[in-house]
Formats: C-alpha cells, sequence, structure tokens
C-alpha cells in the first residue's frame, strides 16, 4: 500500500479506470491490487460528454451556490484590481491564483510566455497528459475539470524506484523521476509546484537534450533554488511557459493555473459550438 499513496479514486464505481502501467492495460476500481508496484499514469473521469448539450451541465463539482460565491469572488477581484497589463485569457489565470491565494501580491510577479495560453489551451483540448511532481497537485485537481478532454495526471515521484534512482545519481527524488520519464513529456504539459531541482531539471532536459513540453507551469515555492529555477525558465525564449518569479508558489498556485487553463479551454469549445 506504501507504494501506491497518493493513488485517489475518482469514481466509486469498480469499472471505473483508475490508472495504468507501462506495458498493462488500464486498471479499474474492481482490478485494483494494492500490491501493485510501478509508475502509474492517473485517470480523469473518461465518462463526461462532450456534446454541446452538456457543455454547460459538465460541472459537477459545484451546487449552485458554490457557483455563486465563486462568481462574487471574481467580481471583488475584479473590483480591486481594476487596472493591469495582463490580457483577457492571462487575467483569468492570475485572478483564479488571486482567488485561491487571496493574495493580490501574485500579478506582480507572474510571467506569461507569449504563447503560453495558447499552448496550454491547445495541448489540453487535444488530450495532453500533465505531468506534475508532487500528489498534492494531482489531489487539488478537479477530476471532473480532468475529464473534459480526458486529460492524464502523472506523478513521475511515486515510482518505488525513485528514491533509489536519486540515491544512484546524488540528486533528488523528483530530479531523478523527471528524468526517467523525460521523453513522455514531449507535447504534454509539465508543472512542478514544490520542487526547484524538477524544474531546473526540466530546463536542462530542454536546453541540453531537446525536449519539448506543450507548455511549462513552474511555480515551486521555497528559498532554496526556487527563484533560480523559475527564472531559469522565463530565459528560456523558444518555450511556453507560465511562470511566477520569486519565492512564492505551491501546490495551490499550479492547481489554479491549470483549472484556469482548463476552464479557457473549454469556454473555447463552447464557443466552437455556438453555445
Amino acid at each position: 500500500m506504501q507504494d501506491l499513496q497518493g493513488f485517489f479514486v475518482f469514481g466509486p464505481q469498480p469499472g471505473q479506470p483508475l490508472g495504468v502501467r507501462p506495458g498493462h492495460s488500464t486498471t479499474t476500481l474492481g482490478q485494483w491490487d494494492p500490491r501493485l508496484r510501478g509508475l502509474f499514469t492517473f485517470l480523469g473521469h473518461k465518462n463526461v460528454s462532450h456534446s454541446s448539450e452538456s457543455l454547460k451541465t459538465d460541472r459537477p463539482g459545484l451546487v449552485e451556490a458554490g457557483r455563486r460565491i465563486e462568481v462574487e469572488s471574481f467580481r471583488i477581484i475584479d473590483r480591486e484590481m481594476p487596472d493591469h497589463s495582463f490580457s483577457p485569457p492571462q487575467w483569468e489565470v492570475v485572478r483564479r491564483v488571486i482567488h485561491a491565494t487571496g493574495d493580490f501580491d501574485f500579478a506582480r510577479w507572474f510571467r506569461f510566455h507569449p504563447r503560453a495560453v495558447d499552448a496550454g489551451i491547445q495541448a489540453l483540448r487535444a488530450g495532453a497528459s500533465v505531468f506534475v511532481d508532487t500528489r498534492m497537485i494531482h489531489a487539488g485537481l478537479s477530476p471532473w475539470r480532468l475529464g473534459w478532454f480526458g486529460n492524464e495526471v502523472v506523478i513521475p515521484a511515486v515510482h518505488p524506484d525513485s528514491h533509489e534512482w536519486g540515491q544512484a545519481m546524488g540528486t533528488t527524488r523528483s530530479v531523478a523521476a523527471f528524468r526517467y520519464v523525460s521523453r513522455r513529456m514531449d507535447g504534454n504539459i509539465v508543472t512542478v509546484g514544490n520542487a526547484p531541482t524538477a524544474l531546473l531539471e526540466v530546463v536542462r532536459l530542454i536546453r541540453e537534450e531537446g525536449l519539448r513540453p506543450g507548455l511549462v507551469i513552474g511555480v515551486p515555492v521555497g528559498f532554496v533554488r526556487a527563484d533560480e529555477s523559475k527564472e531559469a525558465l522565463w530565459d528560456l525564449p523558444d518555450q511556453p511557459n507560465i511562470t511566477v518569479l520569486g519565492r512564492k508558489g505551491g501546490s495551490t498556485v499550479a492547481v489554479a493555473v491549470l483549472h484556469a487553463l482548463l476552464e479557457l479551454a473549454r469556454h473555447a469549445r463552447e464557443e466552437e459550438a455556438g453555445e
């Protein structure tokens, strides 16, 4: 069971897909064996309809009272910060982070590559996987939002051998695990909210080994190399990325950024459907 800490179940039905292991078929809830070992890819709900009729009703995590609170919260944020230089899509991201943290100071430190938001929306709508550095990010992501486009969440550091890899390489588990799955990250979304070393490894892989994620969200929090890692990401002119310079960041911020991008992707789909 220890190997699968953080194996979060998205649905109570026996046939609900939970995850996959390399070389194995999809594992469902009814098939789950806690003795299973290996790198798991966690799945969002696949049973959410994507038809135009469902576009306005596929937010089951929000009851009407909760939706009203969210709308009022965003109205207050807009009122208290009427002037900014963000484009409307960028502001959707920044505003959701302010909403999640209660901290307007984030607006000072957000940085967006010119193609970042569009790249993120495109990748999500294409069903991109989301590689994250911690279980906390995965735990915070709404399964019903992930289900809109069938996006999978991959947590490389849950691999049971990641500790040994880190020891052998003289580095952290996050670095070793990200290195292990690096080729799977091409075209997908890489999100780092806690481990600056993991973000620095992603930057190295981009610079030295030709890794090309669809989008990198680099928002690690901390006092040791956090600011350095985000500056390094921001210095990549050709890599779409979203970051928050300085020491601030964390899983909450990473989740809020991803939720904002998922909402933007959903709205883009609605517009195309004429809703």
